[in-house]
């Protein structure tokens, strides 16, 4: 799921390879709405809040990792063609 860790401005969530690849994909084949309701029912069920955190910082996380995830999926595709 994620792990979180104490960084100078605040925590920094570390969201597993499998739940970003799931909800990358996820991003392909379902319409927007039901994406932002599968990741925040997500959030609701199977992760678990700590300190002062909300539901809303998870999510928010979880969308700035998946825009991060694509960039260094993007990065290694165009990485790997280019070396050949």
């Amino acid at each position: 799921m994620y792990k979180k860790s104490k960084e100078k401005d605040g925590y920094k969530y570390t969201w597993s390879e499998d739940t970003l690849d799931y909800f990358y994909r996820a991003m392909f084949w379902k319409a927007a709405g039901e994406l932002h309701e599968e990741i925040q029912d997500f959030v609701r069920w199977d992760c678990h809040l700590e300190d002062d955190e909300t539901e809303q910082d998870l999510i928010d996380d979880l969308y700035e990792a998946l825009g991060e995830y694509e960039e260094s999926i993007k990065n290694e595709y165009f990485d790997d063609t280019n070396t050949n």
